[in-house]
């Protein structure tokens, strides 16, 4: 009897051990992780863990999304910017070979003219036309007779008509190059200028479409860093949460 008092205590002692053993162990084979995997893996109360995954992955992709925008974006300014930048110096080069061009026919033109102001002025010197007259004079013969009159005055007259039509030959050319030289130098300023004109277009059009990529690529990176704080604030909120539903249940 006395052996009995003494040993019933401790069945129900080793039975209350036993099932407290056997508790513990069903608690460890459902959740083999630690406290503090478990406060994270943990979602608070009343939030499904899926809606809460896929929640948090779709702002993901969208966070990756944006930010393969925004690369674009910069790829996009960057081939704009070189674009630009040889798009000027194409048309610089062209710009500067025109000037060349121009300063080239300004020159010749300058020469042409020259020339023949100083032939008009020959045409209408009296000292010119003097020696001229001085040469044709001791050309002719010392004794003129009818016989060799006749031909000397022919060969005065070839002379002066070969003269003549030199001279009026070279106004001509000279006519011509001069109306051609200064055709050319128009033709080659209005060039420049409509030149000009698109140099200046294609830089405001580029640079409009610049500014444009950069106002773009701004909205862009702000929506994405308010994204990036929303899902921190989130993030931060339900680590807040799953903390205090753990020092509750301790």
């Amino acid at each position: 009897m006395i052996l009995g008092l003494f040993s019933a205590p401790q069945g129900r002692k080793k039975a209350v051990n036993s099932r407290q053993l056997s508790v513990e162990i069903r608690q460890e084979e459902e959740c083999p992780c630690s406290p503090k995997e478990m406060a994270k893996s943990e979602p608070p109360a009343g939030i499904d863990p899926g809606v809460m995954e896929s929640i948090l992955q779709k702002k993901d992709e969208r966070i990756s999304s944006q930010q393969e925008a925004i690369t674009e974006k910069d790829n996009e300014i960057l081939m704009l910017r070189q674009h630009l930048g040889d798009m000027c110096l194409k048309q610089s080069e062209n710009s500067f070979r025109h000037k060349l061009e121009v300063g080239e026919l300004e020159r010749q033109k300058k020469i042409m003219i020259t020339r023949l102001s100083t032939l008009a002025r020959d045409l209408h010197d009296n000292e010119a036309l003097h020696q001229y007259a001085v040469l044709v004079r001791e050309a002719a013969p010392s004794k003129i007779d009818s016989s060799n009159e006749s031909s000397y005055v022919e060969k005065v007259q070839s002379q002066l008509c070969k003269a003549l039509h030199q001279v009026g030959a070279w106004g001509n050319q000279l006519s011509v190059l001069k109306t051609s030289c200064e055709e050319a130098v128009s033709s080659l300023q209005k060039e420049i200028v409509e030149l000009e004109k698109e140099i200046t277009k294609a830089e405001i059009e580029h640079m409009n479409a610049i500014k444009e990529k950069e106002r773009e690529n701004k909205d862009m990176r702000n929506e994405y860093e308010s994204m990036l704080k929303i899902q921190q604030e989130t993030i931060a909120k339900l680590e807040k949460e799953l903390e205090n539903e753990r020092s509750q249940k301790e």
